[in-house]
């Protein structure tokens, strides 16, 4: 919308999302712990990231299922 010269109403903006933040700093916290096979980047070693979020009270399944989900992406 700033590349057409249109203002940015909050309207157009998507709802905000509770565990978006939260999560995406685990991420960056732990991005340098990507396991490598033959191929390349394989994935996230989930043992660090899952050492964090147990040590700030996480719920395990679910940050789990939301670092994939990022994972994914990256």
């Amino acid at each position: 919308m700033k590349k057409a010269g249109r203002p940015v109403d909050p309207a157009d903006r998507p709802p905000g999302l509770e565990w978006e933040e939260p999560v995406w700093t685990l991420f960056v916290r732990t991005s340098t712990q990507w396991r490598y096979s033959f191929g390349g980047r394989a994935g996230l070693d989930y043992a660090a990231a899952l050492s964090v979020a147990k040590s700030l009270g996480w719920d395990l399944e679910r940050t789990l299922i939301l670092l994939g989900a990022i994972e994914e992406l990256a």
